[in-house]
């Protein structure tokens, strides 16, 4: 008898549709999950490429000597913390479940640059179909008592054709340097209340 009441509590759970948008998400983390990669940057621009995630473009004038620049994923619980400073400055629908982070090291761009950021058709498949993807970066105020950060829609450009969004990272995005004194800018896809 014992064994049937179990049964009977478990069925319904076991019977349940999956949540795929759920899945959708840690499934688009998962395949961002902590993708890295470098290159150094002359005093004459350049480009880095993290496959089938971004494509960052700088100027000429970005730095004035070779630079290793840094662009990379992640989904870590800064990241979470960051969907709901998302909720309480943006809000819904949610931004894509990973940011992507451009560190300069020790020197920070002396320009704006290009970023484009790929958007997944699983993403893309979440949003209502009157919204369009943005690049948002996420911006530091300082405050007397402690910094303060929010999310900024960017000047954005989305081509359907392509699932890319482009915008012009400015300045104002550097994050002050951080106990490694490395500068860093967090930047991801999102969408804006119609």
């Amino acid at each position: 008898m014992v064994a049937l009441r179990l049964l009977l509590l478990f069925l319904p759970f076991a019977c349940a549709p999956p949540d795929t948008g759920a899945r959708n998400e840690a499934s688009l983390a998962q395949e961002a999950q902590d993708s890295v990669v470098s290159a150094v940057i002359s005093p004459d621009g350049g480009t880095i490429e993290l496959k089938g995630v971004a494509v960052v473009i700088f100027p000429a004038g970005a730095f004035e000597a070779p630079q290793e620049v840094r662009v990379s994923t992640t989904n870590a619980p800064q990241t979470e913390r960051g969907r709901v400073r998302w909720d309480v400055s943006v809000g819904p629908p949610a931004p894509m479940p990973y940011d992507v982070r451009i560190n300069s090291g020790n020197v920070a761009s002396a320009t704006s640059f290009e970023i484009v950021l790929t958007v997944p058709d699983s993403y893309l498949n979440t949003l209502p179909a009157n919204r369009t993807p943005y690049v948002f970066a996420q911006i530091v105020s300082g405050g007397a008592m402690e910094d303060l950060d929010h999310y900024e829609v960017l000047d954005s450009d989305f081509d359907p054709a392509a699932n890319v969004v482009r915008a012009t990272v400015p300045l104002e995005a550097i994050r002050p340097p951080g106990p490694d004194g490395m500068f860093q800018i967090i930047v991801l896809v999102g969408t804006v209340r119609s």
